[in-house]
């Protein structure tokens, strides 16, 4: 999978931190809405495991200047994801399948806002081509502004169908990063 990212798609992999800091969750969105699904590191003010790579590798360029030329910048991370679920409420909690630790694989563009709906489009067939090498059966499913964090103009779940007696889970989450993301990780283009 993520040689398909680096070799076909052109994107970079990363190995990213696993805990992180306030700033950065407020910067991707994570913070406030999403706070009970965090998990806080009782010892250090202001550090939490890391919900998803997003966070890490969209602040890696936090407080740089990018230049035009430079994007889109296109990464690819695997990581663990630690997330508590608190919201979920004991829905699809049964099992293997929602848990509080779990690996993925993240794909994050940052590109000119004027260009992030055609990278958006780009980035979900870049995910998708995946799915469909393996010949998973799946769906693009539009999240409502609920399920979305507050940074995300649009939100795309790739779902795919496992033979169990859960039916649907989330592939990938697929975000579009404006503007007002960019100001919130204080990095300009």
């Amino acid at each position: 999978m993520i040689d398909t990212h680096v070799n076909i798609h052109g994107y970079e992999e990363l190995y990213v931190p696993y805990i992180v800091n306030k700033p950065s969750l407020i910067g991707t969105g994570q913070l406030p809405k999403f706070e009970e699904d965090l998990f806080k590191l009782t010892e250090t003010p202001d550090l939490y495991l890391a919900p998803t790579a997003e966070v890490p590798v969209t602040n890696l360029h936090r407080d740089e200047k990018l230049k035009l030329e430079q994007l889109p910048l296109k990464y690819v991370c695997h990581s663990p994801c630690f997330r508590s679920e608190a919201g979920s409420y004991g829905k699809d909690t049964k099992g293997l399948i929602r848990q509080h630790q779990f690996d993925k694989v993240e794909l994050v563009k940052i590109c000119h806002p004027e260009k992030s709906e055609v990278e958006h489009k780009k980035l979900i067939e870049d995910a998708s081509k995946i799915l469909e090498l393996l010949e998973l059966p799946y769906r693009k499913v539009i999240l409502s502004s609920g399920d979305t964090g507050f940074s995300a103009a649009k939100t795309v779940d790739l779902e795919v169908w496992f033979q169990v007696k859960i039916p649907i889970e989330k592939y990938h989450l697929v975000l579009i990063l404006l503007i007002f993301t960019i100001k919130k990780s204080q990095f300009e283009i």
